[in-house]
């Protein structure tokens, strides 16, 4: 989750209604979190990737499921690689 798709859930409401934050995420079910979309927080995602030592390989693959109309896939992709690896 990122302001991109914050806004444009925003601007769509019933695309998904991914408002129930939890533990750090958000979600479309607060009862059954699994059972649905989890959406984390990008920082927050990057900020755990630099905590276990994985270097986010560019380009983020920001996904069609907030109704990007520039995307790879219906989900966001991110690649990383553990640092110092050869």
């Amino acid at each position: 989750m990122n302001e991109e798709a914050e806004n444009l859930l925003r601007a769509d409401p019933s695309t998904r209604d991914i408002w129930h934050e939890i533990e750090g995420c958000l979600t479309l079910n607060e009862e059954f979190p699994e059972a649905a979309g989890v959406a984390y927080r990008e920082d927050t995602v990057k900020q755990l990737f630099e905590k276990y030592g994985l270097k986010i390989i560019q380009p983020i693959h920001y996904g069609k499921w907030c109704k990007r109309t520039n995307f790879l896939s219906y989900q966001d992709i991110i690649i990383a690689a553990k640092e110092n690896s050869h």
